[in-house]
């Protein structure tokens, strides 16, 4: 069985048509900005803000990385503050980090679950510095009757995460006085789109097709993907082909806008049918290992208006735990794996523990109850042989 760590792309998808140009809340027409990759977007808020080279933005100590280069990369200032074991920001940190120099708290929704947007907003209003969301795990996450992304002053989004696109990201403006002169410039090339589309055409089938894929592996997926690395090297220097990497920035790509292809599936995208998906695959993988002593939850409830991205866990020989299930065709996702150099870690131990132990088993809107209850299953099993 092959299980993805991401939602994959179908024949359905696309070929599907829709009227709709701009996405459902809290992409608000006007306000919102497409990007190539949700970095991108982080780029474009710090340039959007004005922000002096002195200045700092505050940061959470438990990050993926590329969101901490980006603000860098834009030309200012980080320092970082803690969360706690359940991944809640704390809040007594953020008060003492602020300086005079700190412009902008950067909040991120971990796996699609709030944060305390209200003391955080509180903090940020009597402070009078921006309050940025990081939306890239949240996408149709709710929390009372507003989408997450709709409380900060700005927000950024990665579709990439949540959807079966070869791209993209967002910038969403609420602030009024915030002024709207951001413009994305230009396009990934129609070979960079191509690319991301039929690899995920090809996970797809491999989910699909459990029998099948292995003869097409040899005869059509690897031959198919020598020829779009060699596209990709001959292509180098003339267009812009490459994927999104979670891990690196350039800053020389920053202003590149989201395909067109992107923008279609996405605006065709059932926010619904995907929430209540998620939700359902998440309570059910839940609780086929809630009783499992070798697993330790972020998270133990799913909150009303929780879009999970992942159900996350904490395991001991994680990168062991995640190459036997990658083995056994289950892709797990590991978030935050390496910090970025700049932060103290001996300050942060909490971080560093996420950051080693977190194994993140995929949900998402493609899987149904035989591929979790082979995934659980799976987890079970090498687990109790490493014990």
């Amino acid at each position: 069985m092959h299980i993805s760590a991401f939602p994959t792309l179908g024949l359905r998808d696309v070929f599907s048509r829709t009227e709709k140009v701009c996405p459902d809340r809290p992409f608000a027409d006007g306000k919102t900005f497409y990007f190539y990759r949700g970095a991108n977007a982080i780029f474009a808020v710090i340039k959007l803000l004005h922000l002096a080279e002195q200045d700092n933005v505050l940061m959470p100590a438990y990050h993926c990385g590329v969101e901490v280069k980006a603000v860098l990369k834009a030309g200012v200032h980080v320092k970082f503050y803690g969360v706690n074991d359940k991944l809640c920001c704390d809040l007594d940190d953020i008060q003492r980090k602020i300086d005079v120099r700190t412009k902008a708290v950067f909040v991120i929704h971990y796996f699609g679950f709030p944060q305390a947007v209200d003391a955080l907003k509180k903090i940020c209003r009597e402070r009078n510095i921006y309050f940025i969301e990081d939306c890239a795990h949240a996408l149709y996450s709710q929390l009372w009757d507003k989408y997450l992304g709709e409380f900060g002053d700005i927000s950024i989004f990665s579709f990439q995460k949540s959807l079966p696109v070869p791209d993209g990201g967002a910038l969403v403006v609420n602030k009024e006085s915030i002024p709207l002169s951001v413009k994305p410039q230009g396009r990934p090339s129609a070979l960079s789109t191509a690319r991301g589309t039929i690899l995920s055409l090809l996970e797809r089938f491999k989910m699909r097709h459990e029998k099948g894929h292995r003869m097409m592996d040899g005869l059509v997926i690897q031959p198919l993907r020598f020829l779009l690395r060699y596209a990709k090297r001959i292509s180098a220097g003339r267009v812009h082909v490459s994927t999104p990497s979670t891990a690196e920035f350039d800053a020389g790509r920053a202003a590149l806008g989201m395909s067109d292809f992107a923008r279609k599936i996405i605006c065709a995208a059932d926010s619904r049918v995907i929430f209540d998906k998620r939700r359902e695959n998440y309570e059910f993988l839940f609780n086929r290992l809630k009783d499992e002593p070798f697993v330790q939850f972020f998270f133990r409830a799913l909150p009303e208006g929780v879009c999970p991205l992942f159900l996350p866990l904490l395991i001991e020989r994680r990168d062991e735990v995640q190459g036997k299930l990658k083995e056994r065709g289950i892709n797990a996702f590991v978030f935050g794996k390496t910090l970025h150099p700049l932060l103290p870690v001996q300050e942060f131990s909490i971080a560093q523990t996420c950051s080693a132990g977190n194994l993140c088993l995929p949900i998402h809107q493609d899987l149904d109850k035989e591929q979790l209850t082979y995934m659980a299953d799976v987890l079970k099993k090498v687990m109790s042989v490493n014990r």
